[in-house]
């Protein structure tokens, strides 16, 4: 028997998630249900990695679904090294993440080089090495 919360249509939950952080859209709803499931695993994200604890961040990454996440945010102020292990968790980003427009590296140590084409917008704020990096690849 459904509830009256699975009647909810999805623009509702989209309004929903609108106001909360991956981690917790994930924690509060993933595998509640087939439903919620599908409404989560075609939401498009903005993933916000900024002040997140390491435990938080292998959570959003289990789950997370490259190919749905359309804004990215880095930040080593909680977690060191964050870009490095994001990596490990996704070997293949330029080809896993087809739908990222977006991407900030904040005080981060290290970066993502190899980008989708869909990325539009990127930005960097008090990256120490990073513009030293870039004028290494190029």
């Amino acid at each position: 028997m459904n509830s009256r919360f699975e009647l909810f249509l999805t623009e509702i939950f989209y309004e929903i998630f609108d106001y909360l952080s991956t981690y917790d859209i994930y924690h509060a709803f993933i595998n509640l249900n087939y439903r919620l499931n599908y409404i989560i695993n075609i939401y498009p994200l903005k993933v916000d990695l900024q002040n997140i604890s390491r435990l938080k961040f292998d959570y959003i990454c289990y789950y997370l679904r490259p190919e749905q996440v359309i804004s990215l945010i880095f930040s080593d102020d909680n977690m060191g090294d964050q870009v490095i292990v994001f990596q490990r968790y996704f070997p293949y980003f330029k080809y896993q993440f087809i739908n990222l427009r977006c991407i900030k590296f904040i005080r981060t140590d290290d970066i993502l080089l190899d980008l989708p084409y869909s990325v539009s917008a990127l930005t960097f704020q008090d990256c120490m090495y990073v513009s030293q990096r870039i004028v290494e690849t190029i």
